[in-house]
């Protein structure tokens, strides 16, 4: 499978030059080689990451995808990249245990909250991680 251009084809980037600015895919080496790699399943991870790059990253901001190859490790690696979204700057101000738990690397988050008798509300999160391959 030629990953770049699958991934290309798949956003149909290769039509629309605003599309191609906007998402960008870039690769180490240049070229990559070819590897046998399900297709579907790769289109369908990487279009879910994207997804979440647009919808919790920079509203409008640059989605860069970065495919590598380390051939030491014989190990293959796509990261889909987006700038802080706008909640951003108040999860850091909470301070630093909360920006680790929350901008860690493959890090689920789900938000609990109890209020108790003297209106007092409580919140907690479970953590786990996401569909990562």
């Amino acid at each position: 499978v030629n990953v770049p251009k699958l991934l290309s084809d798949n956003m149909n980037v290769t039509t629309n030059n605003s599309s191609i600015k906007r998402f960008p895919i870039h690769t180490m080496p240049d070229p990559l080689p070819d590897y046998a790699l399900d297709p579907q399943l790769l289109k369908y991870i990487h279009r879910n990451a994207i997804s979440n790059a647009c919808k919790y990253g920079k509203r409008g901001g640059v989605v860069t995808t970065e495919l590598r190859w380390d051939k030491e490790k014989a190990e293959f690696r796509m990261d889909v990249i987006n700038l802080p979204g706008e909640k951003h700057e108040d999860i850091v101000k909470l301070g630093a245990l909360a920006a680790e738990v929350v901008f860690s690397p493959r890090r689920r988050l789900t938000m609990h909250s109890d209020v108790d008798d003297n209106n007092q509300v409580s919140a907690s999160h479970s953590s786990g991680d996401g569909a990562w391959i």
